[in-house]
């Protein structure tokens, strides 16, 4: 049993040629995982269940294709000498076919269709038939134990990863939650600071318009004082100007006599 696993683990390295079909399939698993991790809330969904469905369709044409091409040039004979492997990959694109016409037609419940359907389960299904295709491991009792336990191993691996990755986005948001706690406090400062000095300002007005008010009162006093000392000094002026002439009128008769 430890051997299989070895090999199932290490299958990528020893045959080349199924990196291709292998990167992205590691690429949507680790996605997905770290989307839902971001995301608990979130459920898988009808449509991505079907997209899912949908790789295994293409894995099974890989695998197909593969078989086709053991011999140079490739014939449709290499399907009869290897009839398990083409067997297995005729499943793989039936069970692709029935998972898809399944989650279209809404036909389960969505817990045991959404569970059948995930990145995980689809992935690692095709990972495991892809090692028995390419690879020369003969797939018995052993083998599908040793499957099993590759997939509850890889299982473990993302729920960590996403309980590590909920952990740091906790934290992340925690962090956020006490800057912006620090930019509303800081904005409160500023913002009583800045009241104090409108209310300072206002002060400063205040008293400046109280001021111009006195002044202009002062001015409005001083005015009408004005105007009541100006008919006096007309009145002291007329009658200079009746006295000077009234000497006048007694000299003009002095001289008059005198002359005569």
């Amino acid at each position: 049993m430890k051997d299989s696993l070895i090999e199932l683990i290490t299958a990528p390295k020893t045959y080349p040629e199924m990196i291709w079909m292998v990167i992205p399939l590691v690429i949507v698993t680790f996605v997905m995982t770290f989307y839902f991790g971001m995301y608990k809330k979130e459920q898988l969904g009808w449509n991505t269940a079907v997209g899912n469905s949908l790789v295994l369709i293409f894995v099974s044409i890989d695998l197909l294709r593969h078989i086709f091409n053991l011999t140079l040039p490739g014939s449709v004979l290499n399907f009869g000498e290897v009839p398990f492997k083409t067997v297995v990959a005729c499943l793989i694109f039936v069970e692709g076919i029935a998972l898809m016409f399944i989650n279209m037609m809404h036909f389960l419940p969505k817990r045991i269709s959404f569970a059948i359907s995930a990145p995980l389960p689809i992935n690692i299904t095709a990972y495991i038939v892809m090692t028995i295709v390419y690879t020369e491991m003969v797939f018995d009792w052993i083998t599908l134990l040793a499957a099993v336990i590759f997939f509850v191993i890889l299982y473990l691996i993302l729920k960590m990863v996403q309980t590590g990755e909920r952990i740091l986005l906790r934290k992340i948001a925690k962090a956020r939650i006490e800057e912006e706690k620090a930019e509303i406090a800081t904005t409160k400062e500023t913002l009583a600071k800045q009241k104090k000095e409108i209310a300072l300002k206002e002060k400063v007005m205040r008293k400046e318009e109280e001021l111009e008010k006195l002044a202009k009162a002062k001015l409005k006093s001083e005015n009408k004082k004005h105007k009541k000392k100006a008919p006096a000094k007309k009145k002291s002026n007329k009658q200079k100007s009746s006295k000077n002439s009234g000497k006048k009128k007694s000299k003009t008769k002095k001289s008059k006599k005198k002359k005569s």
